[in-house]
């Protein structure tokens, strides 16, 4: 009991650290209940956001644009055709993962379609029984994929756009069909004095809605399919990049309790000296480490039956990127050891920052798959920064200048966190 009681005691000094062991939990189910939300949803959870560029104008572009905008699990932004947004534009939009699909209905679309149904309901209204002489070649919509995609949310918005498809194009044969009826009722209303016996309306047999009347083609395929290897294999190596950061802060709380920090600081060597020392040695350990994964990724994991891990074209742009990603973990990992007073507090915010910072980056659940919060959120999370370049270098197929605003923002953050670091142990040393 009086072992308890003291351990207690000694835990209950530290009210900064038994704060976190009841805050960071409850801070974590919080996070983690609200980014994994939309995907145990059976529907309407998320919205894929879209862009469709109008070059065709006309009625059934559209409605099919309307019907779109109206399905539960598409957020569609319209561009019609005198907007500044070209196809081009649309195409290299999604590429870079502003929007999830782009559309592109054709010029002269509505038309075309038009035509086809109203040849299609005046050969059934004649009674014909052989095939009218409708156009060979249908009208093509283009639709592009971001190359990030799973293939379950590609065929969902596959799906979705054959859908809305389907039902403009019954709504237009139906509507056309109920035009040529009204008139020959009016036809034969004139002429019923003059109506032979039995003579009645021919039987209609109007094709069904599922005859596409407009195709849907791919632009583009892509190369590199997004698969579990390209998701998960730069973002467990960022996550275990950024968990440097619990040995580094451990590292320095020891060293400033045993008194070592300040017998450094009377040697006759510059404390920016000292500090690169550490980053640099730090920043060597996390180069090696993601390194150690990439190679899992690339020729291990083949061997267990799964897709090589696809390292893309820009090798340059890779390593920049992976040396600011290891500079930006051990940033993290100065400033949490130089604003934590005991091991105790760097062991248990430490782990806990970076699982939230990776579930809010989208390394446990896609961004897009979110809800609307938790995205926005996402943007301050460096290991989001992170997963995304790597991803644009992997799967996109970007090159440096696709991905230098990342790494510019983890370089900030890196010099941010560095700054923090700095100014709390200025803060420390003249409070005593």
């Amino acid at each position: 009991m009086f072992t308890w009681l003291r351990e207690l005691r000694l835990l209950a000094r530290d009210r900064s650290g038994v704060l976190l062991l009841f805050a960071m939990p409850a801070v974590l189910v919080v996070v983690i209940t609200l980014v994994q939300d939309n995907v145990f949803k059976d529907q309407g959870g998320t919205r894929l956001q879209g862009v469709v560029v109008d070059q065709d104008g006309g009625t059934l572009a559209g409605e099919l644009v309307a019907h779109m905008a109206r399905l539960p699990r598409l957020a569609v932004a319209h561009h019609p055709a005198d907007d500044a947004l070209d196809a081009a534009a649309a195409r290299d939009a999604v590429q870079r993962g502003d929007y999830r699909f782009g559309v592109v209905l054709p010029e002269g679309m509505s038309a075309m379609v038009q035509q086809r149904i109203t040849q299609e309901v005046e050969a059934l209204l004649a009674g014909e029984t052989a095939e009218a002489p409708f156009p060979a070649v249908l009208p093509e919509i283009t639709l592009f994929l971001d190359p990030t995609l799973t293939g379950g949310y590609g065929a969902a918005i596959t799906g979705a756009l054959h859908q809305s498809l389907a039902a403009v194009q019954a709504a237009a044969r139906m509507r056309t069909l109920e035009q040529a009826l009204n008139q020959r009722i009016a036809q034969l209303n004139d002429r019923m004095g003059e109506m032979p016996g039995g003579q009645s309306l021919p039987v209609l047999q109007l094709a069904a809605e599922e005859d596409a009347l407009i195709a849907v083609a791919e632009a583009a395929p892509r190369d590199i399919l997004p698969t579990a290897v390209q998701q998960n294999v730069p973002a467990w190596a960022l996550f275990g990049m950024f968990f440097v950061a619990v040995p580094l802060a451990g590292g320095m709380i020891r060293e400033r309790q045993l008194g070592i920090t300040a017998r450094l600081m009377t040697m006759p060597v510059a404390r920016l000296t000292l500090l690169c020392g550490k980053l640099g040695a730090y920043v060597t350990v996390c180069v090696l480490q993601f390194g150690l994964i990439l190679m899992v990724g690339h020729w291990l994991l083949p061997r267990l039956g799964t897709p090589a891990l696809a390292l893309g074209n820009a090798h340059g742009a890779l390593a920049l990127l992976v040396l600011s990603s290891a500079l930006a973990a051990t940033g993290f990992g100065v400033m949490l050891g130089a604003l934590s007073r005991t091991h105790e507090q760097a062991t248990t915010l430490g782990p806990i920052t970076v699982v939230i910072a990776a579930a809010l980056g989208g390394l446990m659940v896609p961004v897009f798959a979110m809800p609307p919060v938790m995205q926005r959120l996402s943007l301050l999370s460096p290991l989001g920064w992170g997963h995304d370049a790597f991803l644009t270098l992997f799967v996109r197929g970007g090159d440096l200048y696709a991905i230098s605003g990342r790494i510019a923002a983890l370089l900030l953050f890196t010099a941010v966190a560095l700054i923090a670091a700095l100014l709390a142990t200025r803060q420390r040393r003249q409070h005593g």
